[in-house]
């Protein structure tokens, strides 16, 4: 199986050598043409079995490989795959189901550069305007509060237009009885990882084997994972068997666990107070930092090892706010993983979104002017290893 881990090492190898890339390029397009043979065998049997009992299990697994074959697709962007797409896509949307893309240029980012901006300032204590940072090759899974999803290419999100964020120019997608757009999550990695993580606002989660999430990505249907009636949907990511988990909290509550401690039907994993809910879930891989990033501005950063693995379900986890912060006031707006030279996008309450390179914000411990206008929320993202000489 090829390993989230093993692309990173590939790409960094054609940086470091740019002489290897075409033996990269040939492997993935064997990976590519081994998948496409694959599936024409299949074909070739379902047609011979077609009046058999093997007919519906033949379909579903032909089905399935069309769909990574896809994924795979998309992830490295054609039959014979370049490295690099041109530029991220940085899409921003919103619980009643809008989306609309800014670009970020791969060339020429400066620290505190102003990226674009919202035509109308935001509320910093309402979580309804989420980012994400993506490929523009990838394809979404939106995941609404009802259980349902949907599918969708970043290519096809419209672009905001002159840098502007303007919500009347986005993307509408389709809402039934006024449900709510509660996440979203690339998919075209979906082949490189066993399970899936679905987590929900007050912490409950569970795990989704890949077979079974096919299925639901099939049906448009996931479930909405949570068990209390006050709770909604929050999100999914992508694991394998010894990667971790990692479910954070606006009050700084971070609580890791392995694969084998996370149930199959959804379980209350972190406990915290009314007051607090989950702000991010995710697998940490093999980033170097957790980086925790305030309404104030103030960025608290910990070496990865920080993270404790939990032997048991229901406990608050480990802080990153301490008790005489948070009863002053202090909350998180974003707790993340990321390495020091990655890069970092920030949404404040005035609408403005600013680039901000990782090891900067480390040196400086915060976001200038955040006191003035509060940090909504923030995601990091790295770079594609080429060589740009």
């Amino acid at each position: 199986m090829i390993t989230p881990k093993q692309i990173e090492e590939w790409i960094k190898e054609a940086r470091e050598r740019p002489s290897s890339g075409p033996v990269l390029i040939q492997f993935i397009g064997q990976r590519l043409k081994f998948l496409a043979d694959r599936n024409e065998e299949l074909l070739a049997e379902n047609i011979q079995l077609r009046s058999g009992s093997k007919v519906e299990e033949l379909e579903s697994r032909i089905a399935s490989l069309e769909n990574q074959l896809e994924l795979l697709k998309r992830q490295f962007g054609g039959e014979l795959p370049e490295l690099l797409a041109p530029s991220l896509s940085l899409l921003c949307f919103n619980t009643s189901g809008k989306l609309l893309r800014v670009e970020i240029p791969l060339d020429g980012l400066e620290h505190g550069t102003r990226l674009a901006q919202f035509d109308e300032p935001l509320n910093p204590a309402d979580p309804s305007t989420t980012l994400l940072v993506t490929s523009p090759l990838e394809e979404l899974l939106l995941m609404f509060e009802t259980g349902r999803t949907a599918s969708i290419a970043v290519a096809s999100v419209p672009a905001a237009d002159a840098g502007v964020v303007r919500w009347n120019s986005a993307l509408q997608t389709e809402t039934r009885g006024g449900e709510e757009l509660c996440g979203i999550l690339p998919v075209a990695s979906l082949p490189l990882f066993d399970h899936c993580i679905q987590v929900s606002r007050r912490g409950f989660a569970k795990r989704i084997g890949r077979s079974y999430l096919q299925g639901y990505i099939a049906r448009d249907y996931i479930g909405g994972g949570t068990r209390q009636k006050l709770d909604r949907p929050f999100g999914l990511f992508f694991i394998n068997e010894n990667d971790l988990a990692v479910i954070a909290s606006r009050e700084g509550s971070v609580l890791t666990l392995p694969l084998t401690g996370l149930p199959y039907n959804a379980e209350e994993t972190i406990r915290f107070p009314v007051t607090d809910y989950v702000i991010n879930a995710f697998n940490p891989l093999d980033r170097a930092h957790i980086v925790m990033v305030t309404q104030d501005g103030k960025v608290v950063q910990r070496e990865a090892s920080w993270l404790t693995p939990s032997t048991s379900l229901k406990t608050r986890g480990q802080q990153l706010i301490p008790p005489g912060r948070l009863s002053s006031g202090t909350r998180a707006a974003a707790i993340l993983p990321c390495n020091e030279s990655d890069w970092g996008v920030a949404l404040a309450a005035s609408g403005t979104l600013t680039l901000y390179r990782m090891a900067d914000l480390f040196s400086a411990g915060s976001l200038p002017g955040a006191e003035a206008d509060p940090v909504v929320d923030f995601k990091s993202f790295s770079l594609p290893s080429v060589d740009r000489k």
